[in-house]
């Protein structure tokens, strides 16, 4: 094998790697992309059921919301957003204090 073949199989390897990293890339971007939009429907479906005119859904809202809200603490960027999104309709609410998990920990205050 001449050094001329060498070199063109180690750089048709290189640009195999890069592009499979690259397609990879783009794949778990897409993923988290998709994740985030899942979370934001689930978080508008929860608010949606908050300012209902039914009891019945309000409740479910309110049971709802601080699942949805931990689930932000774990995938996005959104927390702040989203805590004072809940911290005002807890002002506004007859159902009052929801128990959300303290940042870093869980639902108990544990930190990890």
């Amino acid at each position: 094998m001449e050094l001329a073949d060498l070199i063109i199989r180690i750089v048709t390897l290189l640009v195999a790697i890069v592009g499979g990293g690259v397609g990879i890339a783009s794949l778990i971007q897409k993923w988290k992309s998709d994740q985030r939009n899942a979370w934001w429907n689930r978080f508008q479906w929860s608010m949606d059921k908050i300012l209902s005119a039914s009891e019945a859904d309000q409740g479910v809202g309110w049971a709802t919301l601080p699942a949805i809200v931990d689930a932000a603490l774990e995938s996005t960027n959104d927390e702040l957003m989203a805590r004072a999104v809940l911290e005002f309709l807890q002002e506004q609410s007859e159902y009052g204090e929801v128990e959300l998990r303290e940042e870093g920990g869980d639902r108990d205050g544990k930190h990890h």
